[in-house]
């Protein structure tokens, strides 16, 4: 896949909480999983760096994040407009 190739990652992420003294709540399994649609700044066997705004001119990245390889469930290039 190409760099700043338009992508969707759908991951599962960690939970917690911080409740004080009492008893857990959460349930011991994955949450509903989590949709991330962006570019791709890099992808490989450690996971995916997304990106959500890319400037041509200076270079720079705006509101990025980084996916292990471990909660990624699927990676999908989205189809550039027309």
């Amino acid at each position: 896949m190409k760099r700043w190739t338009p992508v969707e990652v759908l991951w599962n992420d960690a939970h917690g909480g911080d409740l004080g003294w009492g008893a857990i709540k959460a349930s011991h399994r994955c949450p509903s999983g989590i949709r991330t649609v962006g570019q791709m700044e890099h992808y490989d066997d450690d996971g995916i760096t997304v990106v959500l705004s890319h400037d041509l001119g200076a270079k720079n990245n705006d509101a990025y994040i980084f996916i292990p390889a471990s909660g990624i469930v699927k990676v999908t290039e989205l189809r550039k407009a027309p």
